[in-house]
């Protein structure tokens, strides 16, 4: 059992336990006694029970008729008093734990409502109405309601216990810790005080807090209970305290056999490399053999989470592999240790032993998605879809569909169907909801767009993301807060997995006394190739000087035969290749090389490994350029920026590491020593009309060339406004995807523009992609996430950017451009105002010229494109940051501003 697992197992018993003790246990301390009425007289027996002459009596015949097995008859008997006896609050309540029973949930709801409704004093029935909230998720209704059960019944624990999960499953640690705390004060002891104990204890295990987790599950044993020797066990394995976990384990199992807790010892004495005994425990435990064969399948999946996959197998291995689900679990580990060509022959087994394995189908199909082989991903979701029956099950294989079909950046509109399938089928599943919304913008499909994004919004408010891209996220209409609940959420596995590995790994340790002659520079990332981090990189590193500073840089990905790659690796002292590595290994890589300062280049993009950093391979950990916002992730301790992109009042909100304020924009580019020859000569009329364009020298032509998923209804609402101020002006956008074509034709024409005034066109050969840029007029930016390297693009094409900056750091790099450039009169303040300085020089050619010319000077003799001045800046920085880290032998980090600022 994993960690996880095991929160969820020791989660789900606790609420249990609490309803059992609320039901059971300490039932009499809360409610009417069920063997004698109110007044001690002994239920008259032999009376029908609708004939009774009190309502006490009912109750107590309906409770005894329920002790003997009769529940049919103890639940007509109250259906049929509660209308005789309609306004006793007691009757009701016990008609709600019958109903319940009898799995009528409805009915029971309404029951226990009508109880507190009658006697809103009836702590017994306010807390099963509670906990018939929790069931449904509604956890608001819930904690009211358990709330109140405490203000009436302050000596009981149940309700503090209650309210304590309740807030559990609402992410809210504190209040849990609050809640369980506040229980333990009770006068009840013994099981109660056990029970919030041990679930005191999950949730300081939960945020981290391994050694008060620890404690707290040590404390529960005042009672001797397995759930706190699971727990205890549990919490002993995660700090890789092996030989204790076994022996806590084995303790607790002469308690009470259970199956959790065979499972933990079983891993713990395969973490210690016990396999065979292992094995023989779980063969000697006497279980079913499918139950058994269970047990096997979940210790070997902890082992591989762990990375001692292969120790997962090896146990399989022990215990015998005979069936088909038995290789479908060695190859989930195989795929969970990177062994991907292993894998991928174990699924091809269990499926040769099974062709219709619904979960070897899904897992192959998830692998193949995994290694980017998207069409063939595509095929064995496909045969998923066809062999599976349960809705739940379809709605995943819609879902893989979409993903598979998404990532081939063809066929856009139908994995718009396969996810829009997926949402019809199971609106809860999660991956799914949120892929279709992120689908539908990027082919800007907007006609659902309010409702979907409310709904999305409620859903970060719960807590729920389902793995929303938080890369994506920075363009959707969140608050700064749901944009940090994303970001956070997207942290919670890589932190996990740095804790994980914590005790694999040993950092090394500088002499923070002495002043290294060269700072070492770790720089890890899968964009040093012909991707835009690539592009703007590919000359900075071979400016720097290498007598002080000694580079090393780790690649994610493959070789993609560019120059870009060529001239990076060519720049830097070492070149690592590190595609398919674990995290782990990777970080250990780093740590040999002893570099001081590690600079991540990816964040929450495609191929970034937060694991890598976050176990300190560099006792300086940077987050840079990849992904424009905080990684929330402490380890971290700075983040590259600059005062407009990041002002220091946005960056306390959400923000874990400690600001690097470089003195111009924070965005290194190459342009100015790869992108020289674009720029040179003219492009004309005629180069135009050659490939089917318009012109600036013959009309107004507003443009912008973001991928299409960067622009939102708001923006567009602009531009068309824009437009029907300048009937002439064309729009050029790039057909990127084309899905989008229609949906924008559409939309244009709703605004009272004829459609006919929207060009598209495909993306240009990189060769000369700006020159031909070069004949639009202006480039409009998109609001809700800023044009960044076409931004830089269209600058050093001549073109005058119009922006305005937004609520987040994507939002804000195009007035870091503008700040840079000294060009200040385009940045706008207002929507109405990025209008109007759009109109303003669309009405005047002569300004327009004007604002050309500037650009057109700025981009040789300013600061944006002199990559050798940033080389500088950025050697000073990197600087700073060894120097603060040295004079606190790496215990702190400082906010750093370079001096140079001119403001505007």
């Amino acid at each position: 059992m994993t960690g996880e697992c095991e929160f969820l197992w020791s989660e789900r018993l606790g609420w249990r336990r609490s309803v059992m003790v609320v039901l059971c246990i300490l039932g009499c301390a809360l409610s009417m006694p069920t063997s004698t009425t109110a007044n001690g007289d002994e239920v008259e027996e032999g009376v029908p029970c609708a004939q009774l002459e009190f309502p006490e009596l009912v109750v107590d015949e309906a409770m005894a008729l329920v002790r003997e097995g009769r529940g049919e008859e103890a639940l007509h008997c109250l259906r049929e008093t509660s209308v005789t006896f309609h306004d006793f609050a007691e009757i009701w309540e016990a008609l709600g734990t019958v109903e319940e029973s009898h799995g009528d949930a409805a009915a029971a709801g309404q029951a226990y409502a009508q109880a507190v409704e009658l006697d809103p004093e009836y702590a017994l029935a306010m807390l099963k109405l509670g906990n018939w909230q929790a069931a449904r998720g509604q956890e608001g209704e819930a904690i009211a309601l358990f709330q109140a059960t405490i203000a009436l019944r302050p000596d009981s624990a149940v309700p503090f216990n209650n309210l304590g999960l309740a807030y559990m499953r609402q992410r809210n640690p504190d209040a849990a810790i609050e809640a369980f705390t506040s229980g333990l004060l009770t006068p009840e002891d013994g099981p109660s005080r056990a029970m919030l104990l041990n679930n005191l204890g999950i949730v300081y295990k939960d945020i981290g807090d391994k050694e008060q987790a620890i404690k707290t599950f040590r404390e529960a044993q005042v009672v001797p209970n397995i759930e706190a020797s699971i727990n205890l066990a549990g919490t002993l394995l995660d700090m890789g305290l092996y030989a204790e976990a076994e022996e806590e384990m084995y303790h607790g199992l002469q308690i009470t056999f259970h199956v959790a807790g065979l499972k933990t010892l079983a891993a713990a004495l395969a973490f210690q490399d016990k396999i065979v005994a292992a094995a023989q425990l779980i063969l000697d435990a006497g279980l079913p053999r499918d139950d058994a064969r269970r047990v096997v399948s979940e210790v070997a999946h902890q082992l591989a989470a762990a990375d001692k996959g292969m120790h997962g197998v090896e146990l399989m291995t022990a215990f015998g592999l005979p069936e088909s689900e038995d290789y479908y679990h060695v190859a989930m580990m195989l795929s969970d240790i990177h062994q991907y060509i292993l894998s991928m022959r174990a699924y091809m087994t269990a499926l040769r032993m099974y062709p219709e394995h619904e979960r070897a189908l899904q897992g192959m199909g998830v692998l193949l998605y995994k290694i980017t082989r998207f069409r063939d991903a595509e095929k064995f979701f496909y045969r998923f879809l066809k062999v599976t029956k349960e809705t739940e099950m379809i709605a995943d294989a819609y879902n893989g569909l979409g993903a598979a079909v998404e990532m081939t950046h063809s066929r856009l509109d139908l994995a718009t169907e396969y996810f829009e399938n997926a949402v019809k089928l199971n609106r809860k599943n999660e991956p799914a909801f949120f892929s279709y919304v992120h689908i539908l913008a990027r082919i800007c499909d907007w006609r659902q767009h309010d409702e979907l994004f409310a709904e999305t919004r409620e859903l970060i408010d719960s807590g729920k993301t389902g793995g929303i891209g938080p890369i994506f996220a920075l363009a959707y209409p969140l608050t700064d807060g749901q944009m940090c609940a994303v970001t956070k959420a997207r942290a919670r596995e890589a932190v996990n997995n740095i804790i994980k590995h914590r005790p694999e790994f040993v950092p090394w340790v500088p002499d923070y006394a002495a002043v290294p002659d060269r700072l070492g520079v770790a720089i890890i990332s899968a964009d040093f190739n012909s991707r835009p981090v690539g592009q703007l990189v590919q000359s900075v590193f071979g400016m720097m000087d290498k007598s002080r500073f000694e580079i090393f840089c780790y690649m994610f990905e493959h070789h993609d035969g560019s120059k870009v790659l060529v001239d990076i690796a060519h720049s830097v002292d070492e070149w690592f290749w590190v595609k398919g590595m674990s995290p782990l290994t990777v970080a250990q890589m780093v740590n040999n090389e002893q570099p001081h300062i590690l600079l991540d280049l990816n964040g929450y993009t495609d191929g970034g490994r937060q694991e890598v950093a976050g176990l300190k391979p560099a006792p300086v950990a940077v987050n840079y350029l990849g992904f424009p916002y905080t990684l929330t992730i402490p380890e971290y301790n700075y983040i590259l920026t600059d005062r407009i992109v990041t002002p220091p009042e946005q960056h306390a909100s959400c923000f874990v590491e400690k600001v690097a304020f470089m003195p111009n924009t924070y965005m290194v580019n190459d342009h100015k020593q790869n992108q020289l020859a674009q720029i040179e000569g003219e492009f004309t009329p005629d180069d135009a009309k050659n490939r089917s364009l318009p012109h600036k020298d013959e009309e107004l032509v507003l443009a912008n060339f973001n991928h299409l998923q960067k622009l939102g209804p708001g923006t567009f609402s602009l531009w068309t406004q824009i437009m029907f101020k300048h009937p002439d002006a064309k729009l050029w956008l790039l057909r990127f995807p084309k899905e989008a074509e229609p949906h924008l034709r559409r939309e244009m024409g709703a605004a009272g523009v004829e459609a006919s005034r929207l060009l598209l066109t495909d993306k240009f050969a990189s060769v000369e992609h700006l020159r031909v840029k070069r004949a639009a007029s202006i480039l409009l930016d998109t609001l809700e996430y800023n044009a960044h390297v076409s931004g830089l693009d269209a600058l050093w094409a001549g073109l005058p950017l119009i922006t305005m900056a937004g609520g987040n750091m994507a939002r804000r790099c195009g007035a870091s451009f503008l700040r840079t450039s000294q060009i200040a009169e385009l940045l706008a303040r207002t929507p109405s105002d990025y209008v109007d300085i759009a109109s303003c020089l669309a009405a005047s050619p002569a300004k327009l010229a004007g604002i050309r010319h500037r650009v057109e000077h700025q981009r040789m003799n300013g600061r944006l494109f002199d990559t050798q001045a940033w080389a500088g800046e950025f050697e000073r920085m990197l600087r700073m940051m060894w120097e603060v880290a040295a004079a606190s032998e790496g215990s702190k980090s400082s906010n750093l501003v370079m001096a140079g600022y001119n403001g505007w």
